[in-house]
């Protein structure tokens, strides 16, 4: 007697299971394949921006790693500090890996000013950045004109490669 595939009711509807194969490694990167096969500018442009959320995604998980770190290292100092026997196992905070780990995080925020941005809410992270006059620019890490022209080449570059074109506009 062969076994029949029932599907499964999820949310109302019917699901099959994806080949294990589309998830994980390599998705991505089928996906922009994919699209820069079709030809057309629509998938072309959601092959670049694709390509540019992977490298602001990365750049972004550097910057909050660094800075987490850098917390919970603060963390566990005042703990240590306060006597808390949970933070007893951790390694006590240095000046030497404080300063470190600072440095790393603003290297890791430059990397990710620097980075093209891949939507407007990335552009307008930038903006924010620069507005507030973050440390980065007064402690010699980057200039900020230099981070000003990353922001207007995002600018063109989302200017000139829309997610959506109104109707009746041909590029």
């Amino acid at each position: 007697m062969t076994k029949r595939f029932t599907p499964k009711i999820v949310g109302g509807t019917d699901h099959t299971p994806q080949p294990a194969n589309q998830y994980g490694k390599g998705r991505l990167e089928r996906r922009r394949a994919s699209l820069m096969l079709t030809g057309s500018d629509t998938a072309k442009n959601a092959a670049l921006r694709l390509e540019l959320k992977t490298a602001w995604r990365r750049a972004e998980a550097t910057t909050r790693f660094w800075r987490t770190r850098l917390d919970f290292t603060s963390a566990v100092s005042l703990a240590q500090n306060a006597g808390v026997p949970a933070a007893r196992g951790h390694e006590p905070e240095t000046k030497e890996n404080r300063f470190t780990m600072a440095h790393e995080y603003r290297t890791a925020l430059v990397e990710q000013l620097l980075t093209p941005a891949w939507d407007y809410a990335s552009a307008n992270w930038k903006r924010a950045v620069v507005a507030r006059d973050d440390y980065v620019f007064r402690g010699g890490y980057v200039e900020k004109a230099q981070v000003e022209r990353a922001i207007a080449e995002d600018s063109a570059f989302l200017a000139a490669h829309p997610t959506r074109r109104p109707k009746g506009r041909q590029p």
